[in-house]
């Protein structure tokens, strides 16, 4: 059951506990608030557990441990305390690490802090304050804010919290906005950039238009940026380099052209880079290979050219690459077979050559591979045989012998 990026709101219901034979679950990007429900441990069969981005509230129920088939659990982008179950730890893809929340054993064993006092902090300035509202102001009035799906608060006199889709921190300033699916049109105002305690804008699934505002370059503190599935044209900005924060980079499903600039290689703690189905051109950055903690990597349905960059088989944590359906050509690789972590590797509808690399032979996590319409030669090596989703048959080459 898939209901992720549907608007729901209010909280789980704990009947979906009595759901004893699913064994996908998957509610991500919605607005979902309240705890999770205990209830959800009774579904022994469960496999995939998919809840990050939401609103959730409280502690991780330490029911959810007694779900021993689970290989996937989400939970990144809510609001969750406490800590994870110790029995969680063995689950194989996981975001544990982007909760911020410890293990339930490595809190218990840490030693309550010393005297220091927590500081009160300090709230925002009048002017900080008045400078946050204009920015808001402005992306109403450039977005057609009266015919926004909801705008609740908006432009009153309500603190900026109270506005819909606003996150506002311990200070009064804003630190999310979120307006996923809300009917925005027009340009985004360059004003966004005065947002400067921003950690999360998503503008996701609107009709935006016009170009990437370059001014984004003094969110410094941003760590995900969701702009995908809209009409935004012209070129990625350089300047998206320099917020080295960004943790989040997605920009796929626009009219974007012009080449990948590789001034993205300096997005030193990037983990997920969306371009797919765009316009863009050129070759794939080399510098690509620099972001070492990048798990998905999503470039496919462009107009790209040239070879795959060898340095792409320097990301040894990436779990998802796709660079179907562009005109690359050359040879694939063998650095590819580096990436033990890999799960889906999409490279069909290109114009590759040569054979397969026996190195790719190495990546035992493989679920997903696509190699056809391409010119490949000589055959497929033989540790692939048993990987679930292929292209073999259309790619018409044999298996390699033992």
């Amino acid at each position: 059951m898939d209901l992720s990026g549907n608007g729901l709101s209010g909280e789980m219901p704990p009947e979906l506990g009595n759901l004893s034979s699913l064994e996908w679950l998957g509610l991500h990007e919605n607005e979902l608030s309240g705890e999770i429900p205990a209830e959800l441990g009774n579904i022994t069969n469960l496999k995939s557990l998919v809840l990050d981005k939401n609103q959730l509230s409280s502690e991780i129920p330490p029911e959810l441990g007694n779900l021993n088939k689970l290989t996937k659990l989400y939970l990144r982008e809510n609001r969750l305390t406490g800590c994870i179950p110790d029995a969680l730890q063995d689950v194989q893809r996981n975001d544990f690490a982007d909760t911020g929340l410890p293990f339930c054993g490595a809190a218990a064993r840490t030693p309550e802090p010393t005297a220091t006092p927590t500081p009160t902090p300090k709230p925002a300035s009048a002017e900080e304050i008045a400078t946050d509202r204009a920015a808001l102001t402005a992306l109403y009035n450039a977005t057609n804010g009266p015919n926004w799906t909801y705008s609740v608060n908006w432009l009153s006199d309500k603190p900026m919290g109270e506005w819909h889709g606003v996150t506002t921190n311990e200070n009064g300033r804003v630190a999310i906005l979120n307006l996923h699916e809300n009917e925005l049109s027009g340009e985004m105002p360059s004003k966004l950039g005065n947002l400067t305690k921003l950690t999360e804008l998503a503008l996701d699934n609107n009709r935006l238009s016009g170009e990437i505002p370059p001014e984004l370059i003094s969110l410094s503190n941003l760590k995900s940026l969701y702009l995908q599935w809209n009409q935004l044209s012209g070129e990625i900005p350089t300047e998206l380099g320099n917020i080295t924060n960004l943790k989040s980079l997605d920009l796929h499903k626009n009219q974007l052209s012009g080449e990948i600039p590789p001034e993205l290689g300096n997005l030193s703690n990037l983990e997920w880079l969306a371009l797919h189905r765009n316009g863009l051109s050129g070759e794939i950055p080399p510098e690509l290979g620099n972001l070492n903690t990048l798990t998905n990597l999503f470039l496919g349905k462009n107009q790209l050219s040239g070879e795959i960059p060898p340095e792409l088989g320097n990301l040894n944590k990436l779990k998802r690459l796709w660079l179907d359906e562009n005109q690359l050509s050359g040879e694939i690789p063998p650095e590819l077979g580096n990436l033990n972590k890999l799960i889906w590797l999409s490279l069909d509808d290109n114009g590759l050559s040569g054979e397969i690399p026996p190195e790719l032979g190495n990546l035992n996590n493989l679920e997903w591979l696509l190699l056809s319409e391409n010119q490949l030669t000589g055959c497929i090596p033989y540790a692939l045989r048993y990987v679930p989703i292929n292209d073999f048959v259309w790619s018409l080459l044999p298996f390699c012998r033992r």
